[in-house]
């Protein structure tokens, strides 16, 4: 995961390690924390926007097939889509706490005429 000026100059390596299979990214533009689902590592971390202090929220087992994620930092809250066969749209505290599925039925892929 890299950093850059907007401008495309100052480019730094910030996640160097064990970020494979990224999915979706979100920053919390108030605490300055960057969110993220890994669909390889079938997990979501948080790290300081510098890099330091990364920690995953969830791991391996709750997530089958995580794509995406946003934040809603003026609530404290982050949520992520799970695509695995029974598709669902989860939330949880930008802390890590009580994760759970919010929305779980009339979810799919759309189907072609």
């Amino acid at each position: 995961m890299y950093r850059m000026y907007l401008n495309g100059t100052g480019k730094e390596a910030i996640v160097k390690h064990d970020i494979s299979g990224a999915e979706g990214m979100a920053v919390d533009w108030i605490a300055k924390k960057i969110y993220w689902v890994d669909s390889k590592r079938l997990s979501m971390f948080v790290t300081e926007t510098n890099g330091t202090n990364r920690l995953a929220l969830i791991r391996r087992g709750f997530v089958k097939s995580p794509r995406a994620i946003i934040v809603d930092p003026a609530n404290g809250y982050a949520y992520w889509t799970d695509w695995s066969l029974s598709p669902y749209i989860g939330r949880i505290g930008m802390d890590g706490s009580n994760p759970r599925k919010i929305i779980t039925n009339k979810l799919g892929w759309p189907k072609t005429p």
